[in-house]
């Protein structure tokens, strides 16, 4: 069929049917009503995703409209009839499956994402159709008596009842979904409300028993063509743009309520005064049900969104709050002008655990401790994992003794050994604390107080630091230096100083030469003059400054070492690497481009790693350090001794020499176990063929100790202090004369 003949045909449909339904013309209603069925069909197909799901449920209206006014035609023809009996079958329950359609229609309309369909929304037209019918019911069959109760009375009173439940729906929808600008909405409510007069107009026909009836039947038959043409029509047209509506689900439990309350209503009315018929209660049972159940669904998604709320602020491994549920937590304390106090955590030796006992252990330990930290916690307080291995503790009030007394609390479980795998695991922990009355009331500063006191433990070792004047000062020059270090890194400024390079000199236990110096640097700061590596390394490590720093540190002692080989003086020189910098990617090119730049042989460069460096990730460190190795530059593991199970990858380390830390040379002479520990290394390291150099020798006795124990070399102030290169030269030109002599400068 043309889409211009029907409006033609139904000009035809109109004139035919005034004159009384028949069989003939119903079927030709029924052919325009399954031509609006195909369209519809064809252009849902072409309709934006968002829109798709809403007009398969418009489709499906179309098609319920025709083919119930198809089979009527059929009825109609075997029953000789229109008004009685099997007559208002076929469109009686295709206009009510249409209304149950459209709204399905219109409540995919109000959403642009299929994941927003609320649970058991349907029930919300189910139960407030059911309890208009039963009211109309009641009110006709008391007002008219048994000639209201009757199959086609009954099927237009459902219908008049579920096209006013749809007009309701829609009117809520217009405004909520942002509908007020689309057309299609407003002509759909027009047609909806034609329909529900007319019906209702034939209601009131059938049940009082006036005349007209089949011309009254005629008109609703046309608007029902109305509604599915004007849905083929509309599902032709472009979609309006509108914004995006958020779902809220108060209309719907607003419905549901009152549904409930009407439909118990009704039920004790008709117990009250009886309407004498038995569907009018149970259709208001009905509706009561369905309106109960609909809120049942709603109770149970909201008890599934308060637990995801919950879920989301809850930590997944400990169980403890989480990052954004302390805050929330802190802000609202804040918001309400509440004191608190507040401490920051984290866990010393936690990455050492998992590393060398795996994640699960890691897992078990991290569990363990929450729990205990939790336990040391007074009622209102809130422990909170931040990140990793780094907790939050928030208490009311801001009495310092009682957080200084949590704080110790909190320390004394996490020191308190774990069992794990049957074997006691220690860890500690670095603790800051500060409260509203030592700083801001802010989220923000107060966190970042609680960190900076939290980090200026770590740095003393002392377990708990409170927040205060000195730590804020500190807190301050670090954030300076930590500007000044990142333009002095990324930028050529001279303002805010220039990097150097000390050197300290290794001497062979065996002649007294220098056998090589190792770069130490140092930052001339224009305000604060020389700076120890202890004052930014940190700062370089933390906010991943340190491949910079370790590039310019590579380069210049790369070029100082060839600029000493070129005047005759081969002096091999080291260079230490942190953890981060060992498996940058950015490390290798760097130092073939240092290498290849200066001409140096690769063997007279060491990279120094630290034994803790190694252990973070041992297979990949001993990865790296191979292909650095391939290069030809040597490696050493620095400070051996100071940490965990190096010993069992010592055989696969292309490593040529041990450093022993320092404190094991300071009780040298003093402790016979660190004695014998120091020999005992020293064998070892010289069986896998590695040299041994000790570091922090600043006597005469331990370096005879050290001398006759097998020690390759020695470093320390016993020698000489790190020293500038100007310096260096002339210190070099003295020890080599001195040396000369036979003789040796303390």
């Amino acid at each position: 069929m043309r889409a211009g003949a029907a409006p033609a045909l139904f000009v035809l449909l109109v004139v035919a049917l005034l004159q009384g339904p028949s069989a003939p013309m119903l079927a030709l209603a029924g052919g325009i009503g399954l031509w609006a069925a195909v369209a519809t069909t064809q252009a849902a197909r072409l309709r934006a995703p968002r829109e798709r799901l809403a007009w398969q449920w418009f489709r499906r209206t179309t098609w319920a409209v025709g083919c119930g006014l198809t089979i009527e035609a059929g009825l109609v023809a075997l029953s000789g009839h229109i008004s009685t009996g099997l007559g208002t079958v076929g469109f009686g329950v295709g206009t009510i499956l249409s209304v149950a359609m459209l709204y399905q229609a219109i409540q995919h309309w109000n959403r642009t994402r299929t994941d927003d369909q609320e649970s058991g929304e349907w029930l919300v037209g189910l139960g407030g159709a059911l309890t208009a019918t039963a009211l109309l019911m009641y009110v006709a069959t008391r007002m008219v008596g048994p000639a209201a109760d009757g199959w086609e009375s009954n099927t237009h009173a459902l219908r008049v009842a579920s096209i006013l439940v749809l007009l309701v729906t829609l009117g809520a929808i217009i405004p909520t979904a942002r509908l007020v600008a689309d057309w299609r909405s407003w002509a759909l409510g027009l047609v909806l409300t034609t329909i529900l007069v007319l019906e209702l107009v034939a209601y009131v026909s059938v049940v009082t028993g006036n005349g007209h009836h089949d011309r009254l039947m005629a008109g609703v038959v046309c608007g029902w063509i109305v509604l599915a043409l004007m849905i083929a029509l509309a599902s032709t047209a472009p979609p309006v743009v509108r914004p995006r509506a958020g779902i809220s689900p108060t209309a719907s439990t607003i419905g549901s309520i009152v549904m409930v309350v009407v439909a118990v209503a009704v039920v004790v009315v008709d117990a009250i005064s009886s309407s004498g018929r038995v569907d009018v209660p149970l259709l208001a049972a009905l509706a009561g049900l369905a309106g109960t159940l609909r809120l049942a669904y709603m109770v149970r998604d909201y008890a599934e969104l308060t637990t995801a709320q919950r879920e989301s602020r809850t930590d997944g491994l400990t169980g403890v709050a989480n990052r954004r549920a302390f805050v929330e937590r802190l802000e609202r304390r804040l918001l309400r002008g509440r004191e608190v106090s507040l401490m920051m955590i984290d866990l010393d030796e936690f990455k050492a655990v998992n590393d060398d006992r795996g994640h699960a252990a890691g897992d078990a330990l991290m569990r363990t401790v929450a729990a205990r930290m939790a336990a040391a916690l007074s009622v209102d307080g809130l422990l909170a994992r931040i990140g990793g291995d780094e907790f939050a503790v928030l208490l009311d009030g801001h009495d310092h003794e009682l957080a200084l007394r949590t704080a110790r609390s909190v320390l004394d479980a996490v020191r308190t050994p774990i069992l794990i795998d049957d074997e006691p695991v220690h860890i500690d922990a670095s603790i800051g604390v500060v409260s509203t009355r030592q700083r801001a009331a802010t989220v923000e500063e107060l966190l970042r107080a609680a960190d900076h006191a939290m980090y200026s433990a770590k740095r003393a070792g002392v377990g708990i630091t409170v927040f205060d004047e000195r730590i804020a000062a500190d807190a301050d020059r670090r954030v300076g230096l930590l500007r000044d270090l990142r333009a002095l890194l990324t930028t050529t400024s001279h303002q805010v100083g220039e990097l150097v390079l000390h050197y300290q000199p290794q001497i062979s236990c065996t002649d007294g030469t220098v056998v090589g110096v190792e770069a130490l640097v140092r930052w001339q700061h224009p305000r604060f003059g020389l700076l120890a590596p202890i004052e930014f390394l940190d700062l370089a490590e933390r906010y991943q400054l340190m491949p910079r720093l370790t590039e310019w540190v590579l380069t210049r002692a790369v070029e100082d070492a060839t600029a000493w080989l070129r005047t005759g003086r081969r002096l091999p020189v080291s260079v230490n690497l942190s953890a981060s910098c060992l498996t940058h990617p950015g490390l290798l090119p760097t130092l073939e481009q240092a290498l290849q730049r200066s001409q140096l042989p690769a063997g007279m460069l060491t990279l120094e790693v630290t034994e803790t460096a190694i252990m973070d990730d041992p297979n990949k460190a001993i990865r790296a350090l191979a292909t650095l190795t391939s290069s030809g530059v040597q490696v050493s593991i620095d400070d051996y001794g100071t940490g965990h199970s190096t010993l069992a990858y010592l055989n696969h380390l292309p490593a040529r020499e041990l450093k022993l830390d320092q404190s094991f040379t300071s009780r040298l002479l003093a402790d016979d176990r660190t004695s014998t520990i120091v020999a005992g290394t020293v064998d070892l390291a010289h069986r896998l063929g590695l040299q041994v150099t000790a570091e922090g020798v600043e006597d005469d006795a331990t370096q005879e100790a050290l001398a006759a124990m097998g020690c390759d070399r020695t470093q320390g102030f016993l020698h000489s202090r790190p020293l500038p290169l100007l310096e260096l030269d002339a210190w070099l030109d003295d020890w080599h004369t001195l040396t000369r002599a036979g003789l040796r400068e303390t």
